[in-house]
């Protein structure tokens, strides 16, 4: 375990030794769940009124100071409520890392430790279950085992390992009962949302709840991450400087997945190195060129862009380790993807008739100049790095706005949207997040227009004939 992350969980509070309370079971069902999220929110609620009024009775520098330690017992509490939670939860934790000024910097900074350094199973755990699922003993399938998982995060953890035939592999394990964790946290996040059943908004967010639940479900599938991980591998050739790992089928099941093992570092250590800005610029556009592959000429979204899925190589070479959760998209939704793509480089009207098909707008919201303009902003954010050649992700203030953007809509509830606009939408902001912490300059134009002619799309084909640009 990451040696900040084992500190951290010392001094979290509770009833039993640290020991103990890493090798407690997952809870599953939704009660304890929502008991514990219950539990947890009453604590930060607690703790933050302790301050406030304390507030009354410091000074200014004893307040900040009071404010820091506050924030960092709230980190820790949420830390080890999602530790314990695992699952979709934990994954909320690892969303919230990604994104500066979303939460407080001291906040973000440990909940980045849940990317890759979550407590591992116990080895016999592991052992047990791995047998289980192989229905082999392990000395027949591998000669080396690494007893020490190298990474854990919300649904699983990955061991070193060597194949008997010579090969290193990395294979992963997910944890027992994690399928019914999701399970019961989307039932519960159901029941919250059930007073919106009796709005216009419901069918559309019920449409995204399911996009949801199909995707949480896959990411507990290991066999359709095997068939994504394939996928991807053929979408880049060696000139890419792109390495998916390969899949090892025959040692693979729903639980298992026994893969490639890279080499490589992660983001944090990776920058440790104090790269060049040209270093920063060639592996920022390979994470660009990366997501819109696998838009483009893969149909799909790799929507779970944080830093502990990627590998950076000393070669220059990027390696891409999850695909848990890789959304495809089917034909009627390929098709309205194509025409968001087209309103961009069409006119007003058009864009408008677009997007009214895309968020399911009546006429009475498509003439709401306020929904409107928000709408417009979201595109000329989503498109501004489009009219830089570089545009300079280092720049904090071009995600700052994207954030800002979503948290208006959030607040006045415009997020009806096609259920494919979630993933999309992680997407991008995970990965401009990732290109800001990389202080990367890319020329998105160059790759966007690049990826864009490999779609076929005959509209794309009609703007280059007519001597346009994309």
């Amino acid at each position: 375990m990451n040696a900040d992350l084992a500190q951290l969980i010392a001094v979290l509070p509770h009833d039993d030794s640290p020991e103990q309370e890493l090798q407690r079971s997952i809870p599953t069902g939704r009660l304890a769940r929502l008991w514990t999220l219950g539990t947890l929110q009453a604590q930060i609620a607690a703790a933050y009124g302790a301050m406030w009024v304390r507030s009354f009775f410091g000074g200014a520098d004893a307040n900040a100071r009071q404010l820091v330690e506050t924030h960092m017992a709230t980190a820790m509490r949420l830390v080890g409520g999602m530790l314990y939670l695992r699952g979709a939860v934990m994954k909320i934790g690892q969303a919230l890392a990604l994104y500066p000024n979303l939460v407080p910097e001291e906040i973000a900074s440990t909940l980045a430790q849940l990317h890759f350094n979550a407590p591992p199973m116990h080895f016999a755990l592991v052992r047990e279950h791995l047998c289980n699922e192989l229905d082999r003993e392990l000395g027949e399938v591998f000669s080396e085992f690494d007893e020490h998982a190298f990474a854990a995060a919300s649904l699983g953890q990955v061991h070193r390992a060597r194949l008997r035939s010579g090969e290193r592999v990395a294979v992963k394990i997910q944890y027992p009962g994690i399928a019914q964790t999701i399970r019961s946290d989307l039932r519960n996040l159901t029941a919250v949302l059930a007073p919106l059943r009796f709005t216009r908004d419901w069918e559309n967010l019920s449409a995204q709840l399911d996009g949801i639940r199909d995707v949480l479900n896959s990411e507990v599938d290991y066999e359709a991450e095997a068939k994504s991980l394939e996928h991807a591998h053929s979408l880049f050739t060696a000139g890419d400087g792109v390495i998916i790992p390969q899949v090892f089928r025959e040692l693979s099941t729903p639980r298992v997945l026994t893969m490639e093992f890279v080499d490589g570092r992660h983001l944090d250590a990776w920058l440790a190195t104090q790269p060049s800005q040209s270093e920063r610029d060639a592996f920022g556009a390979k994470l660009y060129t990366i997501g819109l592959r696998m838009y483009y000429a893969g149909r799909c979204a790799y929507a779970d862009p944080h830093p502990g899925n990627y590998l950076f190589r000393d070669d220059g070479r990027v390696a891409l380790l999850d695909f848990g959760c890789v959304p495809r998209y089917d034909d009627d939704a390929w098709a309205l993807l194509s025409e968001m793509d087209a309103a961009f480089y069409r006119d007003r009207d058009n864009m408008r008739s677009t997007v009214a098909k895309y968020c399911d707008l009546s006429q009475d919201e498509l003439r709401d100049e306020s929904r409107m303009a928000l709408v417009e902003e979201s595109f000329r954010w989503a498109l501004e790095p489009l009219h830089h050649r570089p545009f300079d992700f280092g720049n904090g203030e071009h995600l700052r706005i994207g954030i800002d953007i979503m948290a208006r809509a959030i607040a006045k509830r415009y997020t009806r949207a096609h259920p494919t606009q979630f993933y999309i939408s992680r997407t991008l902001l995970g990965l401009r997040s990732l290109l800001y912490k990389m202080k990367a300059r890319v020329d998105v134009r160059e790759i966007h227009a690049r990826e864009l002619r490999a779609t076929g799309w005959p509209w794309v084909d009609e703007i280059i004939r007519g001597g346009g640009q994309l």
